[in-house]
């Protein structure tokens, strides 16, 4: 891969008119337009990734200069490089000082204080950075993103655990633009598939009110008319059209009318109360 990746971007350009010849004249605009943000988002993703594992490095080398380890830097930069190795790369790069401190200091302080510093680094890291500037960067869900590294690692081993994000998010991409591939799109993507009425309406069918509450509560943030008109309403003519279809019997049809009454009164006694005119 290392080979392969200079080679890549010298024939940057020529790969790219190859792959708009090979879709052809008809779909030029749309493999642009797939190529563009294909590129955007994996650029985007690379410098987020870079600032966080930079911010990874900084603070392992500072946490072992306070303990006290020889060569806290150079540490600390194999902690940033290694992290780009998703989920086992920090653990990689804690392994070395681990062992040097085990070499170094009498005990077991030391070294323990070490993997305490290396774990907490690590929680921090993917529960408030990651959160925080991964929002929306790349537009992969998470349980997506998780099998998507499981595949690629057990196609490639370590080469597709490197890759397996910007891999994902290229098959994303392509199945916005190519119906061939849509189904990437929908099952891998972190933008919403359903409307909030027929997920509401789903919720309902199955029997699930508390979910059909958070529906209308979530529709309802934007505006409590939306959540009526958008949403309430909608379920209603879903559930006429079903059983003017067929789809679902009359007695089917009354059950949800029934839970979706149960979810307004949940929903009203929920709403606070507008404050008294003096």
């Amino acid at each position: 891969m290392a080979i392969l990746l200079p080679f890549m971007l010298i024939e940057r350009r020529s790969l790219v008119d190859r792959v708009i010849r090979l879709v052809g004249r008809g779909r030029l605009a749309v493999t642009t337009r797939a190529l563009d943000e294909a590129g955007e988002k994996i650029t985007r993703y690379l410098v987020v990734q870079t600032l966080i594992n930079a911010t990874f490095g900084v603070l392992v080398a500072a946490g072992l200069l306070l303990i006290g380890l020889p060569y806290a830097l150079l540490f600390g930069f194999l902690a940033a490089v290694l992290r780009f190795i998703p989920y086992v790369g920090p653990w990689i790069g804690a392994l070395l000082p681990v062992v040097l401190s085990l070499a170094v200091f009498p005990g077991w302080t030391r070294p323990l204080l070490v993997l305490a510093l290396v774990a907490a680094l690590e929680l921090l890291t993917n529960l408030v950075l990651e959160t925080v500037l991964y929002a929306g960067s790349v537009g992969l869900s998470q349980l997506a993103l998780l099998v998507a590294i499981a595949f690629w690692t057990a196609l490639w081993g370590p080469v597709g655990l490197v890759l397996a994000t910007p891999l994902t998010v290229c098959l994303v991409v392509l199945g916005k633009y190519v119906p061939e591939l849509h189904v990437f799109a929908v099952l891998m993507g972190d933008t919403p598939v359903v409307s909030p009425d027929l997920a509401c309406y789903q919720r309902l069918i199955a029997d699930d009110t508390d979910e059909a509450l958070e529906v209308v509560e979530q529709a309802a943030r934007r505006s409590p008319e939306e959540a009526y008109d958008a949403v309430l309403v909608r379920v209603l003519q879903h559930g006429r059209r079903d059983r003017a279809a067929g789809v679902i019997s009359a007695a089917e049809e009354q059950d949800v009318i029934r839970r979706l009454r149960d979810v307004l009164e949940r929903w009203d006694d929920a709403e606070p109360a507008p404050p008294a005119s003096p």
